[in-house]
């Protein structure tokens, strides 16, 4: 009988003689952080809460992946996106606590809409212990990628594409607006960049999975092309990454 393997150490090997994984070429995450205190493996065809079935990785961060799954109670074609955190209990316990303030906000603030709400979040248990599943909208590009794929409308500079000036102040307003409502909620973002700026689509409801899966087969995991599908993008938000709770 065949024993089963060996749980892997609650920290990353520094000798590399002892990791158990060549590290893809290709950007994602750390694969030996697939251990115990860390990322929870996912399988594709995986449902998550017997709702969410995984369909495509999204992304990742330094303490979460990101992944489209089909919402399999809210009829066909509808769509979300799960940010499966690491099992890292502080870490975890901040993020889910500040996105319920945000979502929970009686605040009358324009910016709000600038800002990714959560519809639904859930424990999973895991290998590598409980985790904590954020349900957010598909979203679109982010800011850095989408002004690679506009050519005809971007400026070309020495320190590469811009966007045209009309464009980059609605953008900046929209972002602005977005920081000023986490303020108004004792909220600070701390990462704020281009690339965790993201574009809204119409809907992909009228997209089916066989579509889906020809799309994202031929974009980076780091920024999926949804507007590939045909959506227009609209407005941008800026994403949940590094933001922290403050008192006044």
């Amino acid at each position: 009988m065949t024993s089963p393997p060996p749980t892997p150490p609650a920290s990353t090997p520094e000798d590399e003689s002892h990791h158990r994984f060549h590290q893809p070429m290709t950007p994602t995450e750390c694969i030996e952080d697939y251990r115990p205190g860390a990322y929870h493996p996912v399988h594709f065809g995986g449902v998550l809460n017997d709702r969410y079935q995984i369909l495509q990785k999204l992304g990742y961060g330094s303490f979460s992946t990101v992944w489209l799954a089909k919402d399999q109670k809210s009829g066909a074609n509808s769509y979300v996106a799960v940010k499966i955190l690491t099992s890292n209990s502080s870490i975890t316990q901040s993020e889910s606590n500040i996105h319920k303030i945000l979502s929970e906000s009686q605040l009358k603030h324009s910016g709000k809409e600038n800002f990714m709400t959560v519809l639904d979040s859930f424990d999973h248990p895991g290998p590598n212990g409980k985790y904590r599943c954020l349900v957010f909208d598909v979203m679109g590009p982010s800011a850095a990628h989408l002004v690679e794929e506009i050519p005809d409308k971007s400026i070309e500079t020495d320190d590469g594409r811009r966007y045209p000036t009309s464009m980059a102040r609605s953008v900046l307003r929209q972002v602005l607006l977005g920081i000023d409502f986490l303020y108004q909620n004792c909220v600070a973002h701390g990462d704020i960049q281009l690339g965790n700026m993201l574009f809204s689509v119409k809907s992909l409801s009228s997209v089916d999975e066989a579509q889906l899966s020809q799309v994202d087969s031929k974009m980076p995991s780091r920024n999926p092309r949804y507007s590939d599908t045909n959506d227009q993008c609209s407005t941008p938000v800026a994403a949940t990454m590094e933001i922290r709770r403050y008192d006044r």
